[in-house]
């Protein structure tokens, strides 16, 4: 199971393979949720534009 480390502000790095897993791209929005004592990261769905536009 992958690990990462929370840095001197806070802020920590989802490794290569979870993000390439999920398809997690640079910008994107995850929501940070507590669920049983748990930090939760969660894909925000993208919308493209085409699903827009219909």
């Amino acid at each position: 199971m992958p690990e990462t480390v929370v840095t001197r502000k806070y802020q920590v790095t989802i490794p290569k393979e979870i993000r390439e897993a999920l398809g997690i791209k640079v910008g994107d929005k995850l929501i940070v949720k507590i669920e049983d004592s748990k930090v939760v990261l969660e894909l925000v769905k993208r919308v493209s534009r085409t699903q827009i536009i219909e």
